[in-house]
């Protein structure tokens, strides 16, 4: 059977199919060494398309054994028209022992109708556009989950404004050290409550004026000193009655001052107010081992309590996983 090239090993085969009309000739003459020269189309046998009107396709299309299927390469060579289209009636498979290179001068669209999966055993980059100008963006949207698992470092740099809206609950999980640094103003608004509990030492520094609003009650409850020191005065006011401690003395003034007269100190902060303040309990509230010494533990873990947090010391299982990789 001749074929249009054939060599030790490579070259290209198309065994006729039963069915098929073919052209016999025969080598010498011989009728017993007959050779196939080629296939021709006739009435019952068909070419591909449908001429006259794809006249201007080559096409290279086989058949599947036993079915309806089909495997084609073909070329559109009509004007404005013209195409490279190649069809695979289930899988495609492409090896490339170097490099590859693709360079797609308009649009691209990929649609994958399952599941995809891309590895990259050494670096990847990815450049969406070469101007800060409208076209240059890109949109990534997924449907359900997404998963991002970085083993090293990752940066982010964004030259602009950056924004991120989530609909339901955020957490945020470093089992190191933080760090956040605002070049301009910081502006933070909880709609709920706002609790924070430091297992260590807390230290604010502001370098202008500090300003709090409590529209509520304000409690503050320390187990041991509380130390205020201002280079000017300090001042505590009531309705028209006030205290004054500045260099000079003390000024007292008030429509009427008792000194040792009984009363209450008063509960500023009741039941309903944080739950930090009611979780610090005096000693004589039953706390074993307690001590009315400067290095006492605070109980710390009823602090904790008090946040409806799990242990602070172990993370959630979802963020166990993602540290244990």
């Amino acid at each position: 059977m001749s074929q249009a090239w054939a060599g030790a090993g490579f070259g290209n085969l198309a065994i006729p199919r039963v069915g098929q009309e073919v052209i016999v000739d025969f080598l010498n003459g011989d009728p017993d060494q007959p050779i196939i020269m080629g296939r021709t189309y006739h009435q019952d046998n068909r070419s591909p398309g449908s001429l006259p009107g794809t006249k201007t396709q080559m096409t290279i299309r086989s058949k599947t054994y036993k079915g309806s299927g089909f495997n084609e390469l073909r070329f559109e060579d009509a004007t404005d028209q013209e195409q490279v289209y190649i069809h695979a009636q289930k899988d495609m498979d492409t090896e490339v022992l170097n490099d590859r290179s693709t360079k797609v001068r308009h649009d691209h669209t990929e649609s994958i109708g399952n599941n995809q999966r891309i590895t990259v055993t050494t670096g990847q980059t990815v450049s969406v556009g070469t101007k800060k100008e409208g076209g240059h963006d890109q949109t990534i949207t997924v449907a359900n989950n997404r998963s991002i698992t970085v083993r090293n470092d990752q940066t982010l740099k964004v030259t602009n404004d950056r924004m991120a809206g989530i609909s339901h609950d955020d957490g945020l999980y470093v089992k190191n050290d933080r760090r956040v640094t605002v070049g301009g103003k910081q502006e933070h608004t909880t709609t709920g409550d706002h609790i924070s509990l430091v297992k260590g030492t807390h230290s604010l520094e502001v370098k202008g004026d500090l300003a709090r609003k409590v529209s509520g009650a304000l409690g503050i409850k320390v187990r041991n000193e509380i130390v205020l020191e201002s280079g000017g005065k300090i001042t505590l006011k009531v309705g028209s009655s006030f205290v004054v401690i500045h260099a000079g003395g003390v000024d007292i003034v008030g429509p009427k001052i008792n000194l040792n007269s009984g009363g209450s100190p008063g509960t500023p902060v009741q039941t309903q107010q944080p739950a930090v303040l009611k979780a610090l309990p005096d000693e004589s509230d039953g706390i074993s081992g307690a001590k009315d010494t400067e290095d006492a533990e605070p109980p710390r873990r009823n602090v904790q309590d008090a946040f409806n947090h799990p242990p602070q010391d172990l993370v959630p299982p979802q963020v166990q996983r993602i540290f244990s990789r």
